[in-house]
């Protein structure tokens, strides 16, 4: 029988997140990575090694695993923490491409009883460069703890100890009739959004860098956000890539435009917390529909307008930290009910690549089996990265990064009147 958590010096109970996706069957597909693409040698063992010798003094929450099933899963420390059992040198084939690499070295199994994160160091690939790879499962952090956990890391700074979440604000009725305008949208049917085709076995990556400027530029001319922008530059990257399923033709609810989820950081203004899953999900249309990039974005900042998140947020935030005893029920019932959409998620980091002297930043984002494929933008200060990946290699894939390039390109030109200065983006490495 497992032992209860309160028997347990330091162990901590799931959050709700948490027990949602335990629920999936197979606990790898949780797993996610953040890699530096590096020119010159891989550095050596000791380096890493030193580098790691106060990770867990720095960022406690990297000295937990989770043990215990069901009802009594909880988070608990891993005791005498050796960085050793967080280093691993991977090396590849000369003319493997980075993005693969990262995806298969993903799937290496984690040591037995050890806290389920590592520093991969991939080689081989390519005589002038390497990978510098930081992957977790998302049971232990989700993207914005891994961000934080990056940036104290290299930073030399520390993270508070994890501990139980801060009380939640009370929800008002204002809350409730805010939030629940975002419920009928659970209900929407899934659109037809992938391009014609027999999908090849295996999966499929599409990475792109895009420049800040471009966004800065459509912030000043319109009000918009950085997260807005991603969603309405993606519903035009996605209307180009399958156009005929938003020509009109596929009848009048497909043209409504692509339902999604998005993910919700639900931390409290003052939670600085690295360790568990503190991610809900809101349900948006993109509108894929819209010819107009200008009235893209337009319906999008209605759907995805600040202050109706933010009170989304808090009804999220006082029903998942409550004690209602809910939980477990409505994560088996979303559970069933979900149906398979993209998912969306937004991420925001200090860590900038151009100052760690890195080419890239790669981000593989986690592909639970019910989730059909996911889009991840991590804001950067001088740069915005996305990926795009799904379970199988759908044709037309590698055109996604031109893709997502021309919609910003087209995006900023419609709301700015003048084309996006310099490169709007690259393609920084070849895909599948």
């Amino acid at each position: 029988m497992s032992t209860p958590s309160s028997a347990v010096p330091g162990a901590l109970p799931l959050a709700w997140p948490d027990k949602y996706l335990c629920l999936d069957p197979d606990p790898t597909q949780l797993r996610f990575a953040g890699a530096l693409r590096r020119e010159g040698p891989p550095p050596a063992h000791e380096e890493l090694r030193e580098m790691l010798a106060g990770a867990v003094g720095q960022v406690p929450a990297l000295g937990y695993r989770v043990t215990g099933r069901g009802w009594r899963r909880r988070f608990e420390p891993c005791p005498d923490y050796d960085p050793d059992d967080h280093i691993e040198f991977v090396r590849y084939p000369c003319g493997q491409e980075p993005a693969l690499c990262v995806l298969d070295a993903l799937e290496r199994p984690f040591p037995h009883g050890r806290s389920p994160w590592s520093l991969q160091v991939i080689s081989g690939y390519r005589d002038t460069e390497h990978l510098l790879v930081y992957r977790v499962c998302h049971l232990l952090q989700d993207g914005m703890g891994a961000s934080l956990t990056a940036h104290a890391l290299l930073s030399g700074n520390a993270l508070p100890p994890p501990g139980p979440p801060l009380p939640a604000e009370p929800v008002t009725a204002q809350h409730l009739l805010r939030g629940a305008q975002f419920l009928p949208r659970f209900l929407q049917r899934p659109a037809r959004w992938l391009p014609a085709g027999r999908p090849e076995p295996g999966p499929a990556l599409a990475p792109v860098v895009l420049d800040r400027s471009a966004f800065d530029d459509i912030t000043r001319s319109t009000g918009a956000g950085t997260a807005q922008i991603c969603l309405a530059v993606l519903a035009g990257a996605l209307r180009a890539w399958a156009p005929h399923h938003w020509d009109g033709t596929a009848g009048r609810r497909q043209r409504r435009g692509l339902p999604v989820h998005m993910t919700l950081d639900l931390r409290g203004p003052r939670e600085r917390t690295t360790l568990g899953n503190h991610v809900g999900i809101v349900p948006l249309t993109l509108p894929c529909g819209e010819a107009s990039p200008t009235q893209r974005l337009q319906q999008t900042l209605r759907q995805a307008d600040y202050g109706r998140l933010g009170q989304y947020r808090r009804l999220l935030r006082g029903f998942l930290h409550g004690t209602n005893g809910a939980q477990w029920p409505a994560a088996w019932l979303c559970r069933t009910l979900e149906k398979p959409r993209p998912l969306v998620t937004m991420v925001s980091t200090q860590v900038d690549v151009s100052r760690l002297g890195a080419m890239e930043l790669l981000t593989i984002p986690p592909r639970p089996r019910h989730v059909p494929g996911g889009f991840i933008f991590i804001h950067q200060p001088s740069t915005i990265t996305a990926c795009a990946a799904f379970h199988l290699d759908h044709p037309g894939t590698g055109l996604l990064p031109g893709l997502l390039t021309d919609a910003l390109t087209e995006l900023h030109a419609a709301t700015t009147g003048h084309p996006a200065r310099g490169r709007a983006a690259r393609t920084p490495t070849k895909t599948s």
